[in-house]
């Protein structure tokens, strides 16, 4: 803000003050001291004076009587200068040496001036007064008396005029003030000085100041003002060159940053924290060609699309919430481009906004389908060969005729083995068509025990052939969730016939419970079997990826069955993940999956 005063002249001038205020304080006491020292003095030199002419008129000789008294301090006051009264006990005027014997009796009554009581009171009295009857101020002294002669008692009077000591006091009030000017003068000169020099050294100190601020990272104070301000300049230069080194630093990054966007094949665009465009890299402009020309508006406005605005506004909010959770959206474009979107909120001060990355998965995609076709021709393929062995190995056992050697046991192989490969072609089948979205899912309200229940009539013979114990405990109220039947039916097959599987044999037992957590179902599927090693646990889901897969005593597996409940769960938005050891044991697998709760609402059937 800028004054009228610069800080150097509102300095000077606070100096000024304080010198004036500091030098009037002892000037206005010693004035009045002298003062009141001056008036002392002159009062008791008219005591002294009164004593003496009292003294006088007490031994002087003659007819000692009104006239002589009158005579007498007439002639006394015009040798001593001053005026002579004496008042009567009742307060008359009996002579004064201002007025004739015949117009004394014309003064007022003096009874009640102070001076006259208090010399009735005590030895003497005396006041300072201003005088009608002279005109001026003056000194009074009285004291009283037992008369001279034949003049009665009373109280013998002197007043004495104060303007000379009053003239007095005023040329040494006058001498005070000159040297009071005259010391204020030189001070407030060398305050000027001072300041002077303390403010050049502090002007060039703001003047390195603004050339940091404008770019001269490189500028150092290097005149000191005085020793008081050696922290203070060592401080600003270790500030500066702490700047100095924070921007390189930050160029360098931003070089870095820009570098590495540029770089990037993934599209990148960045938002501020009220969710508009601040910036792309060329990757995204190759992706959405009008991206460059809607920085500061919407992403909605720059890709057209809903979906991608909807994710950008909840991350916007979680992050200003302190939420700072990613989020992930598949997109696919006019153009038949698909894009896997990376929403990432920036923490900042407050906060400062989100970064949107685009993958393009199109070749991805494109090769998925590529796998999934093939698998599916090949399963086909394969299909009428593997049936036509099965069925000639199975006549072949059939017809009851009597094979040499170890002919019989090869047509078991061959038949076991065909088995096998049957239910491996059925299970890629069914996760081809789950994958591509072709398969048929009905999703109705439904209770998840009775799927349970189906699955588990469909192994119990498995279930007897190992030992294993298979129990079930669901929510007595039974929640309803919204899902295909067959397809919750085979969830619960795989997941109870892996877990049969690994638990041992004679001594297993498989535990399902259920618990409603929010607005979902969530079923835990345990065993008492070796457990996953935790290095398996994030793989199991993947397409034939098998533990253990030399281990004997087990009936086989396709490897299939958990990739195919992961597919399935997706496709109802629901989870699965696994746990090893279970929870509050030594060891044993947990696989643990969630479906939404049907809505009272979601009365109707959705086909897909």
């Amino acid at each position: 803000m800028n004054s009228g005063f610069s800080f150097r002249n509102r300095l000077v001038l606070a100096f000024w003050a304080v010198l004036f205020l500091a030098l009037l304080g002892p000037a206005l006491y010693f004035g009045h001291r002298i003062k009141s020292e001056v008036r002392e003095e002159a009062v008791q030199e008219v005591a002294r004076q009164l004593r003496a002419l009292d003294w006088t008129l007490g031994h002087a000789g003659g007819a000692r009587d009104l006239r002589w008294l009158d005579a007498t301090i007439k002639g006394l006051a015009a040798r001593l200068d001053m005026r002579i009264t004496y008042i009567a006990d009742g307060g008359q005027v009996l002579a004064d040496s201002a007025f004739s014997l015949d117009r004394v009796g014309e003064l007022e009554n003096h009874a009640a001036r102070p001076e006259v009581l208090e010399a009735r009171r005590a030895p003497m009295g005396a006041s300072l007064r201003y005088s009608a009857s002279v005109g001026g101020e003056l000194i009074y002294a009285a004291r009283s008396t037992s008369g001279y002669g034949r003049v009665p008692p009373g109280v013998l009077r002197i007043a004495k005029p104060f303007t000379r000591v009053t003239a007095l006091v005023d040329r040494a009030g006058g001498h005070l003030l000159a040297v009071l000017a005259a010391s204020f003068l030189v001070a407030a000169i060398l305050v000027a000085l001072v300041i002077k020099t303390m403010t050049d050294g502090v002007r060039g100190m703001v003047k390195v100041a603004m050339d940091i601020g404008e770019g001269g990272l490189d500028k150092r104070i290097t005149t000191v003002p005085g020793r008081e301000f050696a922290p203070l300049v060592k401080a600003f230069n270790g500030m500066a060159e702490r700047i100095q080194a924070n921007i390189a630093t930050i160029t360098r990054q931003k070089s870095e940053s820009e570098a590495i966007l540029n770089g990037m094949r993934a599209g990148v665009m960045v938002l501020n924290a009220e969710g508009r465009i601040v910036r792309t890299n060329p990757a995204l402009e190759e992706m959405f060609p009008a991206a460059p020309a809607y920085v500061g508006k919407t992403p909605l406005e720059a890709t057209l699309e809903p979906e991608l605005q909807q994710a950008c506004e909840e991350v916007l909010k979680n992050g200003q919430e302190g939420l700072f959770s990613q989020r992930r959206v598949q997109l696919r474009s006019d153009s038949d481009r698909h894009y896997e979107v990376s929403l990432v909120p920036v923490p900042g001060e407050g906060f400062a906004g989100a970064i949107v990355v685009f993958h393009d998965i199109s070749e991805i995609k494109r090769l998925a389908n590529v796998r999934r076709d093939f698998v599916a021709n090949v399963s086909h393929e394969l299909r009428t060969p593997l049936t036509s062995i099965k069925g000639y190995a199975e006549t072949m056992l059939d017809s009851g005729e009597q094979f040499s050697g170890n002919a019989r046991s090869f047509l078991e192989v061959i038949r076991k083995n065909a088995d096998h490969m049957d239910r491996m072609l059925d299970d890629l089948l069914q996760l081809s068509r789950i994958e591509s979205g072709k398969a048929r899912m009905s999703l109705e309200p439904m209770d998840a025990a009775n799927a349970f229940r189906s699955a588990e009539k469909g192994l119990a013979a498995l279930a007897a052939e190992r030992g294993v114990a298979v129990v079930g405990d669901f929510p007595a109220q039974r929640p309803k969730v919204l899902a295909d039947f067959d397809q919750l039916v085979q969830v619960f097959r795989n997941l109870l016939e892996n877990a049969v599987k690994y638990a041992p044999q004679g001594r297993g037992r498989v535990e399902v419970r259920a618990e409603v957590r929010g607005d979902e179902l969530v079923v835990a599927v345990d065993d008492n079997g070796p457990g996953i090693a935790p290095e398996h646990l994030d793989r199991v889901f993947e397409r034939f990826y098998r533990v253990d897969k030399g281990a004997r005593g087990r009936p086989a597996g396709t490897g299939l069955g958990l990739a195919i409940c992961r597919h399935i769960l997706k496709n109802h938005n629901g989870s699965i993940r696994a746990r090893s050891p279970v929870p509050g044991r030594d060891g044993g697998t947990r696989f643990e999956f969630s479906l939404p709760l049907a809505r009272a609402s979601a009365d109707q059937t959705k086909a897909t």
